[in-house]
């Protein structure tokens, strides 16, 4: 009996060593996540996550997306999904892998699907997205609306409109349908229009808005520590930003505001600078 055991291991054993020898890996190339990163079913950050690497994960890349900015993973467990390249580092010459035609996350017209809203209960709609603005309007409960943009990467307030309204919701207070990460973020700019945020930066001093680009002209308000201000321009050297802050238009010297040098050589070029009169 003991022999007979012993020989049933030894062939388990054996069995198990063959089939590790045949079991082959997918055809690919090798790669080695970069960084922790999310799997998702098709190359778009609005994809459905289906996974999470960690940096270090061994996994093997089967293609790449026609843009060449995503790459098709297969990972332990069978895992598959797609990473961003800036995540991976391949262990081969990824003109190799055949491109891949995936299924699309977007609507036959090419834009993002609608994202729709429902009121949990009696939900107040603001003019602006505060807790302290004007309540314009209400939502009934179960009411549906359509959500237009979203005002910060959190989701903390969703901008959402019916045939009779417009305005700011908060978002705990509804029930989502749809990938809020299609929805631009927007945020106000003091003159009821909306911008995006990388357009505001914050004054790091009690900063004079002037009417021209100069120490000695005119100052048309204090803009105080803390505010935001809309970027609107620069003039040559970039040292001079013109802004919108409140309703006014002027320029602030733009080292009292958070503006990195790149974002501020970007901006457009104001010609019609006005010198003060002496």
């Amino acid at each position: 009996m003991k022999r007979m055991l012993i020989a049933v291991l030894a062939g388990l054993v054996l069995t198990a060593e063959a089939n590790a020898q045949t079991m082959t890996p997918p055809p690919g190339i090798p790669a080695t996540v970069a960084q922790t990163s999310n799997l998702r079913a098709a190359p778009d950050t609005r994809a459905e996550i289906v996974g999470r690497l960690a940096a270090g994960d061994e996994v093997v890349v089967t293609g790449r997306s026609r843009d060449e900015r995503w790459y098709r993973i297969v990972g332990m467990d069978s895992m598959q999904g797609w990473l961003p390249v800036f995540s991976l580092t391949l262990a081969g010459d990824p003109g190799d892998l055949p491109p891949i035609e995936p299924s699309s996350t977007l609507d036959p017209a090419g834009t993002p699907a609608p994202v729709f809203v429902m009121a949990v209960g009696r939900v107040n709609v603001r003019q602006q997205p505060y807790i302290a603005d004007n309540v314009i309007g209400q939502l009934d409960p179960q009411q549906q609306a359509r959500a237009t943009a979203r005002s910060s990467q959190q989701n903390d307030w969703l901008l959402i409109e019916t045939e009779t309204l417009t305005g700011w919701i908060a978002y705990f207070t509804v029930r989502v349908s749809g990938d809020l990460r299609a929805l631009p973020v927007l945020v106000p700019d003091g003159s009821a229009s909306l911008i995006p945020p990388s357009l505001q930066v914050t004054a790091l001093f009690n900063a004079r808005l002037r009417t021209a680009p100069a120490l000695d002209a005119p100052v048309l308000v204090i803009v105080a520590f803390g505010e935001r201000v809309t970027l609107l321009g620069r003039n040559s050297d970039a040292d001079w930003l013109y802004v919108r802050y409140d309703g006014l238009d002027g320029w602030l010297d733009a080292h009292l505001v958070d503006a990195p040098p790149e974002q501020a050589a970007a901006l457009p070029l104001m010609l019609a600078e006005v010198t003060p009169e002496a």
